[in-house]
């Protein structure tokens, strides 16, 4: 795993709950998230489990990749709390 060097903000508790709830469901959701060069990805997968790390909790995606939970901004169409949709739109 790539060191962070970021610190790990936990995320709300509710929003986890939710997270915990698709991993057990086994369900496709699309998840929006700043990776570690803070590049905006967009994925559709199923979350296999979610670990704790010394860098902070991390989504394990079926596709291998690595995701950490503080930094998810949507989740299944819509943002997650401490974001809001007009986060997500073009002024072009």
């Amino acid at each position: 795993m790539k060191e962070i060097k970021e610190q790990y903000e936990p995320i709300e508790p509710v929003f986890k709950q939710e997270l915990l709830q698709y991993m057990q469901q086994r369900k496709f959701v699309r998840i929006h998230y700043f990776n570690e060069y803070h590049e905006y990805i967009s994925k559709a997968a199923i979350i296999k489990e979610i670990n704790q790390e010394p860098a902070g909790e991390f989504l394990v995606l079926n596709t291998g990749e690595l995701v950490r939970l503080d930094k998810i901004v949507r989740f299944d169409e819509k943002p997650v709390p401490g974001y809001t949709s007009g986060d997500f739109t073009c002024d072009c």
